[in-house]
């Protein structure tokens, strides 16, 4: 015995599929773009520059057309003239092998030490601390010299200069290592003079 579904409505449908939006599917038709060729050569050359994906690329090349951008950065990334115009800026100018001067490494450095994704490091503490050591080298915040991590005190150098009242002698400076100094038998008198 067949059971009746509720109501008298069927127990089984069909969906249709729905219309997709411009743009949205893989049945999208080639834009109408002026001057096709000379574009294509634009967005090799900005492919070639410091872009973070293709897409940045088509809207540097096309302006504000968010939808040709998109289309362009899906579809011409294969071409034969934008692959030319890409690897023919890159082999001219250097992009790709340009060296960093002072600043430029300093900032590549402080972004390593300050790089936060969701609030945290994505380097390690060591890492951060070594990059922020070799950031204040480079900027000459920190001197090898300056640091001496012993308790020791070495004075290397003893300056005394003897004077007598009566005679118009200039005085003399004498240069005395630390050992040579002895105690005085006679009382001294000795006078500092301010040398320029």
């Amino acid at each position: 015995m067949r059971r009746m579904p509720p109501f008298g409505l069927p127990d089984t449908f069909e969906a249709e599929p729905l219309p997709q939006p411009s743009g949205w599917g893989i049945s999208v038709s080639k834009p109408e773009i002026e001057n096709e060729l000379e574009k294509k050569k634009l967005f090799g050359i900005e492919l070639a520059k410091d872009h973070a994906n293709a897409f940045e690329a088509a809207i540097a090349t096309f302006g504000d057309n968010t939808g040709l951008a998109l289309w362009v950065s899906s579809n011409w990334l294969s071409d034969p003239e934008v692959i030319a115009s890409r690897d023919l800026y890159a082999n001219t100018v250097g992009v790709k092998s340009k060296l960093l001067d002072k600043n430029q490494t300093s900032v590549e450095l402080l972004k390593i030490a300050q790089d936060k994704v969701h609030g945290r490091y994505t380097a390690e503490a060591r890492d951060r601390l070594k990059a922020l050591e070799l950031y204040a080298k480079l900027q000459g915040f920190l001197n090898d010299a300056l640091i001496n991590n012993s308790n020791t005190f070495v004075n290397n150098e003893l300056k005394v200069v003897f004077v007598k009242p009566q005679s118009k002698e200039e005085s003399k400076q004498i240069d005395v290592t630390p050992t040579e100094i002895q105690e005085p038998t006679t009382p001294i008198n000795i006078k500092l003079v301010k040398s320029a």
